[in-house]
């Protein structure tokens, strides 16, 4: 029986099949890597975080190809143009003094760089990158929430973090998800669904930034209906039916 690989060993596997293929079965792709199903479904759920692959139906699917090792050591490069500039859309609805949550999607991660000219910012974040960033802003109030440290994300995750959420009230709430449809906005992880979800209802105003390719799937897990949500960023302009729907459900769209 061959040795059980190490987390990146399986990562560099499923690229390189899904680099030749595009697209698999996972029963196929767990025979294929030698390792579990349960397994699998983890090495899966992180890289569909990233906006690299896509799981639907039992096949999962690679959305761009990309170099294996760039891919994995540097997961906050997918889209990187496109989050950047959704975080200078969201960086213009802020204003000084205010109060934030900031969760630990790597949408959120220019967020801290583009916050220089403000003042009297409170910012509450459960990303351990996040706040060292902030922390490096003198005039910038950061509250970095405890719990357990994710190796994955470096994101504080647990009951204790959202016990900490409940303590703040905030004047914003921004946020990413995995993907969204007419129906909700979802994510690929049970823990950090929770999480923003508790941000979201503990903020006055909910902003949600997502780029072009998370429209139009969805993930078993619904993280939250459009009545919570009361800004949507993105970099470009959705389908008309997205737009239609964020027009009735009063949420404002910003996308220029």
């Amino acid at each position: 029986m061959p040795q059980s690989k190490m987390k990146p060993d399986r990562i560099k596997d499923i690229l390189n099949i899904l680099n030749k293929e595009h697209h698999i079965s996972i029963a196929e792709l767990s025979k294929r890597i030698f390792t579990s199903k349960s397994t699998l479904r983890r090495d899966l759920i992180s890289l569909e975080e990233d906006n690299i692959v896509r799981r639907q139906y039992g096949v999962v699917y690679l959305l761009q190809d990309k170099n294996i090792e760039y891919t994995y050591s540097r997961r906050e490069k997918v889209q990187e143009k496109a989050k950047r500039y959704i975080c200078e859309l969201a960086v213009k609805l802020i204003p000084n003094n205010a109060a934030l949550f900031l969760d630990g999607s790597s949408t959120i991660m220019s967020m801290p760089d583009l916050l220089t000219d403000k003042v009297g910012l409170h910012v509450i974040t459960n990303n351990l990158f996040i706040a060292n960033r902030l922390n490096q802003m003198t005039p910038i109030e950061t509250v970095m929430l405890g719990g357990i440290l994710s190796h994955k994300s470096g994101s504080s995750v647990g009951s204790w973090t959202i016990e900490q959420i409940y303590k703040f009230k905030t004047d914003f709430a921004l946020l990413s998800a995995s993907t969204l449809n007419l129906d909700g906005v979802y994510s690929a992880d049970a823990e950090q669904s929770t999480l923003k979800s508790a941000m979201i209802h503990n903020a006055k105003t909910a902003i949600l930034m997502v780029d072009h390719s998370k429209f139009d799937h969805n993930d078993y897990i619904m993280m939250s209906n459009y009545d919570d949500i009361d800004v949507i960023i993105t970099d470009q302009r959705p389908a008309d039916k997205y737009v239609q729907l964020f027009e009735q459900m009063g949420i404002k769209l910003v996308y220029d």
